[in-house]
């Protein structure tokens, strides 16, 4: 749902791609600057162009087209400074103005590459379907999130920071690629320019900490659906039990999620695998076939470890207090900080917002 409480996972990875809102840890900000590496014009001869798989033309309008060959793995074009390597220590994304002059759907790649870099390392990069006659910008994050904190900081446990750098160091880019997956036919696409662009927001040390509220999300952002205070708990879950209620899924689906309107098969009152006209279907309790398809490992709990970073979190609950159930022992560490200090302390903010709810509502 779009408004439910991020727990602390979540705020984690949302960090990345949540705008930064909150004053009090954000120094003044100079306004954005953006940088041509390619374009039309004066600007078509910033960077050296390097086909691969592909022919390359300029349009009238100054754009660069590119018709790929059949059967060519990853073919595109390459982007390369004139000299040495691109230093966009400064900037936040490096962006493509894309257009698919092409007759069928393309997915291009933007890659934003270091030395010795292929699809998989050293490199960031980020992919968009064009629809036939669809004309998009696409942009590349040159570090994971967009913040830099204005000194050092020293943060334990955890798999990232509003700060980290990513795969790639900005500072020492050798080319940009711009490429798409290989076909059984040609595909044609233009490129009306690739710049450097966006900026880093700064993050107050000083301040930071703590960084994570009552409710288990990232106290220095905002976002639609973040909840401020208990009266919006209660209001979120109303439009999430809203959202159900005008969402109820597919008619020709049973309560297990199985397709009523398909094969009727015994009725075990158990989930199974059975074999149906010469193949395995995934069968539910009533008898009727379905696909599973979806995310797992899902369960009512998502504690995090508090040990040795309890000062992280802002407002926990006295241990003598209702909401002190919550907290727990984990056992488990087969890497990073926790691995060598098995047991640590753990708090559950999913069931703990829970309980929260029902406090204001009366629900048991």
């Amino acid at each position: 749902m779009e408004k439910t409480i991020r727990p602390l996972i979540s705020i984690l990875a949302l960090w990345a791609v949540c705008a930064f809102v909150t004053q009090s840890t954000a120094a003044e900000e100079p306004k954005p600057k953006t940088l041509v590496l390619f374009g039309s014009g004066e600007d078509v001869n910033k960077a050296q162009i390097e086909p691969v798989g592909a022919n390359t033309s300029v349009t009238s309008a100054g754009a660069l087209r590119v018709r790929t060959e059949p059967n060519k793995e990853f073919p595109g074009v390459i982007f390369k400074p004139k000299e040495g390597t691109w230093n966009l220590l400064e900037y936040a994304e490096v962006s493509a103005q894309l257009n698919n002059v092409g007759t069928e759907p393309v997915r291009l790649y933007l890659r934003v590459d270091n030395s010795n870099a292929d699809m998989w390392s050293n490199s960031n990069l980020q992919s968009v379907i064009l629809k036939p006659g669809e004309k998009r910008k696409l942009s590349t994050f040159l570090m994971l999130g967009q913040w830099r904190f204005d000194k050092p900081i020293t943060l334990i446990a955890m798999r990232g920071s509003p700060a980290d750098k990513g795969g790639i160091n900005p500072s020492k880019i050798t080319q940009v690629c711009v490429l798409t997956d290989s076909a059984k036919t040609a595909q044609c696409f233009e490129i009306d320019s690739i710049t450097a662009g966006g900026q880093f927001r700064t993050l107050n040390t000083d301040n930071f900490i703590p960084f994570i509220d009552q409710f288990g999300q990232f106290i220095h952002d905002d976002w639609p659906g973040k909840t401020h205070s208990l009266e919006e708990l209660r209001e979120h879950q109303r439009t999430e039990e809203k959202q159900l209620v005008e969402n109820p899924g597919p008619d020709n689906w049973d309560k297990f999620g199985g397709y009523k309107a398909g094969p009727k098969l015994e009725t075990t009152g158990f989930f199974r695998a059975e074999k149906y006209q010469d193949n395995w279907w995934l069968v539910d309790p009533d008898g009727y076939l379905f696909w599973s398809h979806g995310i797992d490992c899902v369960r009512m709990e998502n504690a995090t470890p508090i040990t040795d970073r309890e000062n992280y979190f802002a407002n926990l609950p006295d241990t003598n207090s209702p909401l002190g159930k919550f907290y727990g022992t984990g056992n488990w560490g087969p890497q990073g900080y926790y691995k060598t200090r098995l047991p640590y302390r753990i708090y559950d903010f999913s069931r703990a917002n829970l309980i929260k709810n029902m406090a204001r509502t009366g629900s048991r």
